[in-house]
């Protein structure tokens, strides 16, 4: 299953232009879909669910 809806993250409203958006995609196990909000034609990153976690973690200490 693929999750239609892409969910922009709520870091994201700052107008700094570092906007990006997740969803999750079940089709081949769990895969957690990044891509970047401004250049959605570049298509998307696709992370398990513990390498999502971990960037995650990152970019929330980089603040």
């Amino acid at each position: 299953m693929i999750s239609k809806e892409w969910a922009k993250s709520s870091f994201s409203s700052g107008g700094a232009g570092n906007c990006v958006e997740v969803r999750m995609n079940e089709e081949h196990g769990p895969v957690v879909e990044v891509r970047d909000t401004q250049n959605r034609g570049l298509g998307a990153i696709g992370l398990s669910l513990g390498a999502f976690a971990e960037l995650a973690s990152v970019a929330k200490t980089s603040e």
